[in-house]
């Protein structure tokens, strides 16, 4: 493995390409979206801010005394001020395994100025069960910061809906109650109108005919098109200016969470309304979905007083449900109300929701661009995508639910996210001094992140072994589509969470719109694996390279991939 004198040397600009390439694209420690910024100014500002920003914090962290009380160790090697930046952008994978053989399960490492502390494999569900001394809301809300741009570019208009202590957070309370596994058929005629759409809208091919196609560009569109159908309406899905803004706003969080994190306020809010102000998309946003929601306010309450002078609320009720299927806004609007009793305006619904359609994008779109370069890979090396075409031609029903129970597609799909996270991800701040299982202690106020990926891939954690054709499955840190279509049970579903399968966390955090996400998932690859062949614009026998940055962020390769359209 090259040393980290060895790295500075061969790439002296490697800190400069990093943060430019790192800002075209969305800019989270979770799963960002792959965009192009076309304003250069943008990058050369946002590029001297990482820079500049992080200087101070490295200078102010040199000249503190502070004694760490810690004994989790510090791993060797990194660079004044730059820390492991460099060995960790160059190969997270092995990077973590280096400290882990050096270290331990946990350890400690420096990027950009700032400490932090890494567990691994078994000591992750502690992070994840023990809510109240690891805070997840802390870290992600500086690094997507959407409420506080909110507040800070829209605040002049709207507020927002102030949240107290007694009050349940909406979103999460919406989504815990309505997105299980078995409510999700609730959005099935949405999900498919939806993705018909999108395809239709955004890959236009006629039958026979191949076009080398960006995916990397087009996709964050489709998924805000399906997502926003399927949330917010067909207004919405159907409006290209609603899903364009929803990309936008995504886009302009995202890299603002940098600017956040590295400067005080009083320095990054000009830099923010001045080139990342999000009041334009909000205007739009709002504009659309306000008027909606009033109606359907309106309309319930016009329901509700003839359903009192006919005595029938049940039925009138019922007739209601059936006669459309729920969107999120409506869950959000009519479902939980606030700690004093009141119900939500619908202005205050609809400001919930480019926070909500935001995690969506950043969640759903990377892992659909893994998937399309993986398909392309596979076409040319593997009969996987002809005996997935065979199990999905024998289905009667062609809906998410039943595209959903095909074993091949999950096993595809579970392995898919297992092995496609990131090295390190899933900050947490400690609110007290927190000791872990193996005795090693992380002082209060600690920025502590997981290494999921090392979990998935360390045959002392993940001991999946099934069989294929009677052979055995691929080694664990290998990607293998067949790895879990034998196991007969429900214990490694694409669903299914574990200290084995980390993606959609575990215990406290887990993902409570992970049933929905995989279900969309795997109607949208079913409906691109039907229509299209999908084979790489350069033929190898090597599967592509994904793109890692600092070790805590991992991007599908920005290639094209070649559809041709299927003739039926």
């Amino acid at each position: 493995m090259d040393t980290i004198t060895s790295l500075w040397y061969q790439n002296t600009n490697v800190f400069v390409e990093t943060s430019t390439s790192l800002l075209k694209q969305h800019t989270s420690l979770l799963a960002p979206i792959s965009t192009t910024i076309t304003d250069k100014k943008h990058i050369v500002l946002s590029t001297l801010s990482v820079v500049f920003g992080s200087f101070i914090l490295w200078r102010a962290t040199i000249r503190q005394k502070q004694q760490h009380g810690s004994k989790v160790k510090l791993v060797s090697g990194g660079l004044p001020f730059f820390g492991h930046v460099f060995e960790s952008s160059h190969d997270s994978i092995a990077f973590v395994k280096r400290c882990k053989a050096e270290r331990g399960p946990a350890f400690r490492m420096k990027l950009l100025g700032q400490e932090l502390y890494v567990v691994t494999g078994q000591l992750i569900p502690e992070i994840f069960q023990n809510t109240e001394l690891y805070d997840f809301h802390e870290p992600y809300s500086k690094l997507i910061p959407i409420h506080w741009m909110q507040e800070l570019c829209y605040g002049h208009k709207f507020k927002g809906e102030h949240i107290g202590k007694n009050d349940k957070q909406p979103v999460i309370h919406t989504l815990q109650h309505n997105f299980d596994a078995h409510q999700i058929r609730g959005f099935s005629k949405r999900i498919q109108q939806g993705t018909r759409i999108a395809i239709e809208e955004h890959i236009d091919i006629k039958p026979g005919e191949k076009k080398t196609f960006p995916v990397s560009d087009v996709m964050p569109f489709m998924i805000s098109q399906i997502l926003s159908y399927c949330l917010a309406g067909h207004k919405a899905g159907t409006n290209p200016e609603f899903t364009n803004a929803l990309v936008s706003y995504t886009r302009k969080v995202c890299q603002s969470g940098f600017i956040h994190i590295l400067f005080p306020s009083w320095i990054s809010m000009p830099i923010i309304k001045r080139f990342y102000s999000v009041e334009q998309e909000l205007d739009l946003l709002m504009d659309a979905l306000v008027p909606e929601l009033e109606q359907a306010l309106d309309s319930k309450q016009k329901k509700y007083q003839s359903s009192l002078s006919t005595s029938d609320i049940t039925t009138d009720d019922k007739n209601d449900n059936e006669s459309e299927e729920a969107d999120f806004l409506s869950m959000l609007l009519f479902g939980l109300p606030k700690a004093n009793g009141e119900m939500r305006t619908p202005k205050e619904a609809a400001f919930h929701y480019p926070g909500m359609a935001l995690a969506g994008i950043i969640s759903v779109a990377p892992f659909v661009l893994f998937i399309l370069h993986e398909l392309a890979y596979l076409s040319t090396s593997s009969t996987f995508i002809d005996d997935l075409r065979g199990e999905l031609g024998k289905l009667v029903e062609w809906t998410p639910e039943s595209i959903g129970q095909n074993k091949l597609l999950d096993s595809f799909m579970r392995e898919i996210l297992r092995f496609k996270v990131s090295a390190i991800t899933s900050p947490h701040r400690t609110t007290a001094d927190a000791i872990l299982s193996n005795g090693e202690t992380i002082p209060s106020g600690s920025i502590v992140i997981t290494a999921p990926f090392d979990a998935h891939t360390d045959p002392d954690n993940n001991t999946t072994t099934t069989l294929f054709h009677g052979d055995k499955t691929l080694p664990i840190d290998q990607f293998d589509p067949y790895r879990f279509i034998y196991i007969s049970d429900e214990s490694k579903t694409s669903t299914t969470i574990g200290s084995d399968y980390l993606t959609f966390g575990v215990l406290g955090r887990a993902c409570p719109a992970r049933f929905f996400a995989v279900n969309m998932l795997k109607y949208i690859v079913a409906e691109l694996i039907m229509q299209f062949n999908i084979t790489p614009v350069v033929m190898s026998s090597k599967r592509p390279k994904d793109s890692e940055y600092f070790g805590t962020l991992r991007l599908a390769p920005t290639a094209p991939v070649i559809l041709e359209k299927r003739k039926n």
